[in-house]
C-alpha cells in the first residue's frame, strides 16, 4: 500500500503491517514482479522510481524521472 503524506510504502500480510518502508516523495503507483521478487514504486513527488526487494523490505535503487509503472508475467 502507497502512503503518498508520509512517502512510505506499507508491507501487509493479511491485515498485518510486516514493514514500512521509505521511498521517494509522494509514491502513487505500484507493480510487483510476477515473482513477487521485486515492488516498483513510482515518487510522483521526487519524479524518481524505487526498487523495493519484497522478501526483505530493503529499498535497492531510486531512478530519476519515472512518468508511472506497469509490470507485465513473462
Amino acid at each position: 500500500m502507497s502512503n503518498s503524506g508520509s512517502d512510505t510504502v506499507t508491507q501487509l500480510q493479511g491485515t498485518h503491517v510486516t514493514a514500512t518502508i521509505p521511498v521517494g516523495d509522494q509514491p502513487e503507483g505500484l507493480a510487483a514482479a510476477p515473482d513477487h521478487t521485486f515492488l516498483y514504486v513510482a515518487a510522483t513527488g521526487a519524479n524518481a522510481m524505487s526498487v523495493v526487494d519484497i522478501p526483505t523490505g530493503v529499498l535497492h535503487a531510486t531512478g530519476a524521472q519515472s512518468e508511472g509503472v506497469a509490470v507485465s508475467p513473462p
